[in-house]
């Protein structure tokens, strides 16, 4: 994936995965936390999204630690919350 010509449609595209949850998390994330997230983090968002579906489910489900590199964005898109 090549980050810097991701435009929001592509984005959006990408947090469709095979689960009902990880889309769920993946788009309220999109939403609500993207906006206002810095350079940095919306790389590591899109640096998430390149992981598999199998990993990123155990993850965002706590059933195991991520993996150091993407430990910090998975705590991210599990605290988002909506706003009204």
């Amino acid at each position: 994936m090549n980050i810097e010509n991701l435009n929001l449609n592509q984005l959006m595209w990408a947090c469709r995965r095979g689960m009902l949850e990880l889309d769920i998390l993946f788009q309220r994330y999109l939403a609500h936390g993207y906006p206002q997230a810095s350079p940095d983090e919306r790389t590591q968002f899109i640096a998430l999204l390149t992981c598999g579906d199998q990993d990123l489910f155990d993850w965002l489900m706590g059933k195991r630690d991520a993996d150091p590199e993407h430990r910090e964005m998975v705590r991210k898109v599990q605290q988002v919350k909506v706003s009204d």
